[in-house]
């Protein structure tokens, strides 16, 4: 199974924020640049037609009455996931880029 969402989703304050990138699979202190998108993804509306249901022990699941779909992770976040670590490598690739030496001209 996998790890379920940080309980406090539903908040926006820098603890859950850092919680939630963690989460995403993001090092909260090292891609400080990417916690816009933990912060997204706690905000992030359910796409139509799933819903959020409460299990017997009060853990937010995920169902999707069109498919009979049933999940533990939000809909949305193999996206958020996915969007991190797309500009993650982008960053690193333009970083090494920048990084190159200018050609030296030949005397």
């Amino acid at each position: 199974a996998s790890q379920s969402a940080p309980s406090a989703v539903y908040t926006n304050d820098d603890e859950a924020v850092a919680a939630y990138a963690r989460y995403l699979g993001m090092d909260p202190e090292a891609d400080a640049a990417f916690l816009w998108i933990a912060r997204t993804a706690m905000l992030a509306p359910l796409p139509f037609p799933w819903a959020e249901h409460t299990d017997g022990e009060g853990n937010p699941y995920f169902f999707n009455p069109s498919t009979g779909q049933t999940q533990w992770e939000h809909p949305l976040d193999d996206y958020h996931r996915s969007l991190y670590q797309g500009l993650k490598q982008h960053s690193a690739a333009l970083a090494a880029m920048t990084a190159c030496p200018p050609p030296t001209s030949a005397s």
